[in-house]
């Protein structure tokens, strides 16, 4: 997943399913890469899994805007390197100061970072 000044598909909060962010053109899923809950791991768009089977899919919406891993709450969605328009979005260690590139906005069916102005979205509009 990257930052884009305007979005190629929806990545619209998917509430009714228990804490997953879907794509709504796709129906996929936001997802760390790999499962590898690790921070540094690059976000993606995945096919969701059975909600066993889908710790790396389940996220919390904090109310102070910060997106994290169910049950890892110290990682959180990231913009790597603090970056501008096309930056990849990656899981990184919730910081307590200077985190603007870590907290995001709800708005409409877009998420937004709160650093830039930037939508959440998938690299070159593919999935």
């Amino acid at each position: 997943m990257i930052i884009e000044q305007s979005p190629q598909y929806n990545v619209a909060v998917d509430y009714g399913a228990g804490n997953f962010i879907r794509c709504h053109d796709t129906g996929f899923v936001l997802d760390v890469q790999g499962g590898r809950i690790h921070k540094g791991t690059p976000i993606i768009l995945w096919h969701k899994k059975d909600n066993y089977e889908a710790s790396n899919q389940k996220w919390v919406l904090t109310p102070d805007g910060f997106i994290h891993i169910l049950g890892h709450h110290h990682l959180v969605l990231d913009v790597e390197n603090n970056g501008g328009h096309g930056s990849r979005v990656i899981l990184w260690d919730r910081k307590h100061h200077d985190n603007l590139n870590q907290k995001w906005n709800f708005e409409g069916h877009f998420i937004v970072s709160r650093a830039s102005g930037l939508v959440l979205d998938v690299q070159g509009g593919s999935h």
